[in-house]
């Protein structure tokens, strides 16, 4: 399958954007903290008093941007609620930190489970140089 053309997250685009990324997470956090989530905060913990030990509970603040030429999402920000096996309310973070990749002779910027060229999820890619969605190779053509 041929790779989609184009760079959404480029170094550029990357900076631009990295500034508001952050005042978006000090935001969900304190507005997560905050007296005003406390309901929301005992309704978590009473869903995972409810489920199975088995299972967690988790609560998703998700900041993505969609693109239409590769028909998938960029999660550039991911944070929330989860509960402990103890019943605790806690603040999770599920972001990865961002990566640089040369695509086509220019950088591109993407969380480091993320295929730069697919924005597919592509863990371990030293271990798994190659990606699973996209003809993309860690050292060849990212």
């Amino acid at each position: 399958m041929e790779l989609p053309k184009g760079h959404v997250m480029d170094q550029s685009t990357w900076d631009d954007i990295a500034p508001q990324l952050d005042e978006i997470s000090e935001e969900i956090e304190r507005l997560l903290a905050s007296d005003e989530a406390e309901k929301l905060r005992r309704l978590i913990a009473k869903c995972g008093q409810t489920i199975s030990e088995d299972v967690s509970v988790d609560l998703k603040c998700t900041l993505s941007i969609f693109d239409r030429n590769r028909e998938c999402s960029l999660a550039l920000l991911n944070l929330g609620l989860g509960v402990s096996e103890s019943g605790e309310v806690y603040l999770r973070s599920g972001d990865s930190s961002a990566h640089r990749y040369v695509v086509d002779g220019e950088i591109e910027v993407v969380p480091n489970d993320i295929c730069p060229n697919s924005y597919h999820e592509w863990g371990f890619k030293f271990e798994n140089p190659q990606c699973s969605h996209f003809d993309a190779e860690l050292g060849v053509n990212c």
